[in-house]
């Protein structure tokens, strides 16, 4: 099964043996983090795209997006606070035309022109390939590490364990 919902959702499941494994840019803290182990899977840059009225945004990088619409991750994101302390620090401000926690919908809001996206290259290659998006610029310093996470259990499902080990992205 693939399930998707809020984090505390998710790692309440897979701490009470419903789900196996999950796959997270997130890693709970504290007490949260009691009993579950993880590994990074992939670490990558994060870039700003856009459809092309806005590829005149890559002079100028990354001073041209101030003022820019932008489709942002929500805030329960870790990456939501990277990008608002990375625009605080480079004088940036910038209009929050939308948020969402779908890739999937924040990609076609960018391809329709309505905002610029932060993202992952992976996450738009093939867009990129389609030339219905653009990479404006990069983000240095911010990226998005993505994690396998599973929780300590007594009897092991040797299936997790296995693809625990050797999955990669």
């Amino acid at each position: 099964s693939v399930v998707e919902g809020k984090a505390e959702e998710i790692f309440r499941e897979l701490t009470t043996h419903k789900l196996d494994l999950v796959i997270t840019n997130y890693i709970p803290n504290g007490i949260d983090v009691k009993g579950l182990l993880h590994r990074s899977l992939s670490k990558q840059t994060i870039c700003v795209f856009g459809s092309e009225k806005y590829k005149p945004l890559r002079k100028g990088f990354p001073e041209s997006i101030n003022g820019q619409p932008m489709i942002l991750p929500t805030y329960d994101s870790q990456l939501r606070s990277d990008l608002e302390h990375w625009f605080k620090t480079k004088s940036i401000k910038i209009d929050a035309v939308a948020e969402s926690q779908d890739i999937g919908l924040k990609k076609l809001m960018a391809i329709d022109g309505i905002g610029l996206i932060p993202a992952a290259t992976h996450t738009v290659n093939r867009q990129v390939l389609n030339g219905e998006l653009y990479e404006i610029g990069k983000l240095n310093l911010i990226s998005e590490e993505l994690f396998l996470v599973s929780a300590q259990r007594k009897i092991q499902n040797s299936i997790a364990k296995e693809l625990f080990k050797s999955f990669e992205i």
